[in-house]
């Protein structure tokens, strides 16, 4: 994601993990079930950019049995 304002206060949102910063893009891991909730929160920093992709095999088995 890629926004147009700085970015604060993600870490702070539950279910968000694996957060790389770069500047105003931002890369990171949410739960399915807090998604409206992370939406919300980043909606207020105008949006640039936003990819959403879902998990690979790999990730959803590493999240289960790491």
């Amino acid at each position: 994601m890629e926004t147009k304002k700085e970015i604060d206060g993600l870490e702070k949102l539950k279910g968000i993990y694996d957060i790389e910063k770069n500047g105003n893009v931002i890369e990171f891991k949410v739960d399915d079930t807090e998604k409206g909730k992370v939406i919300a929160h980043i909606s207020q920093f105008d949006i640039a950019n936003l990819v959403c992709a879902p998990p690979s095999l790999e990730e959803l088995f590493m999240t289960h049995y790491a």
